[in-house]
């Protein structure tokens, strides 16, 4: 393989003249066989085993799999019941996440280059802070609530469709209400971009939680916005600060998936692309511009996914534990 690798880089890739198509087919082919090797292969020997003679024996998880909307569960459950739902829905909402972002990526990368003097640095998170601060484009900042109305609506659905997953499915009703909460609630949290980029960052840390949970008190229990709010208030009471621990802890382990994601190990293989084809500086700017845009938006539409569940989850634990429902449904059998 190491001769094979030499061979390569010595008498085709080093070679100016090569063509392009070439080029990118040997690249293309490489990061196949890497991801081959090293991720898919081991994963199927996980699954089969490396040896057929062994039968391992499958231990029970202590991690709950199920999710109880009658049972109050404190901040640790909801932590675990979180990834428990994430890696149930992962397929389900990984096409239209990436589709999603893809689109939005497009639009703005385009609108971003139109800008004149505008300089992008490599640091991902240097370019992550451009969707939302002070000089962003307006129609960029719209083109925030839009995209963040459907991944609070594609959030709802799965969640709804898994409380309900042996009963009726949402109805078109039910999606039009969805996205009527979503929009709302998107439009009202990241309208604060365009008065101030401080405003906003302050408001995702304190104001965000009771957002979310009433725009889910406001679906779920079919109630108009005043209602919703009276309603997040009577249930919160002396628990907003355990809804807001809840939300502390998946917003950090967000931030730390979201950091590992805009790491710059992303710009080497730009720059190795850049080596091996000749991009015009116009492709290049492109380039440079479109990936930190979507694997920013990418990674947001999967953190934001992982908050809500885990507080739409916290929301079922406050009810019961304001109104013991299901204890009254206990003690009525009696």
């Amino acid at each position: 393989m190491i001769c094979l690798a030499g061979f390569i880089e010595s008498f085709i890739t080093r070679y100016t003249g090569t063509p392009d198509w070439i080029k990118a087919l040997l690249i293309i082919a490489s990061a196949a066989f890497i991801a081959g090797y090293f991720i898919v292969l081991p994963l199927r020997k996980a699954k089969i085993g490396f040896h057929p003679s062994l039968k391992p024996e499958r231990l029970e998880s202590s991690t709950p799999t199920v999710f109880d909307q009658r049972k109050i569960y404190d901040n640790g459950h909801i932590f675990k019941l979180t990834f428990v739902l994430l890696k149930a829905n992962f397929k389900k909402i990984v096409i239209p996440f990436i589709v999603l972002s893809v689109l939005y990526s497009l639009s703005a990368t385009y609108t971003l280059l139109s800008v004149e003097d505008v300089f992008y640095d490599n640091n991902a998170w240097y370019f992550f802070h451009k969707l939302y601060n002070d000089y962003t484009p307006k129609s960029i900042k719209y083109s925030n609530i839009v995209f963040f109305s459907f991944i609070f609506t594609i959030t709802i659905e799965r969640f709804v469709s898994f409380l309900k997953k042996d009963t009726k499915q949402p109805g078109l009703k039910d999606y039009f209400l969805m996205f009527a909460w979503s929009i709302g609630c998107a439009t009202l949290l990241l309208s604060l971009t365009f008065l101030s980029d401080v405003l906003f960052a302050w408001s995702v840390v304190l104001i965000a939680p009771f957002l979310l949970f009433t725009m889910f008190v406001g679906f779920y229990e079919g109630k108009n916005i005043i209602s919703a709010l009276s309603q997040s208030f009577t249930l919160l009471g002396n628990a907003f600060f355990s809804l807001w621990a809840m939300y502390f802890i998946l917003f950090i382990t967000a931030a730390l998936f979201l950091f590992i994601l805009l790491s710059p190990l992303w710009y080497f293989y730009i720059q190795f692309l850049n080596w091996n084809l000749l991009l015009s500086e116009d492709t290049q700017n492109f380039i440079e511009t479109f990936i930190p845009c979507f694997m920013s938006i990418i990674g947001l539409s999967f953190i934001t996914f992982f908050i809500l569940n885990g507080i739409f989850i916290k929301y079922f634990s406050i009810k019961e534990l304001s109104e013991a429902n299901s204890l009254t449904e206990k003690i009525a059998q009696f």
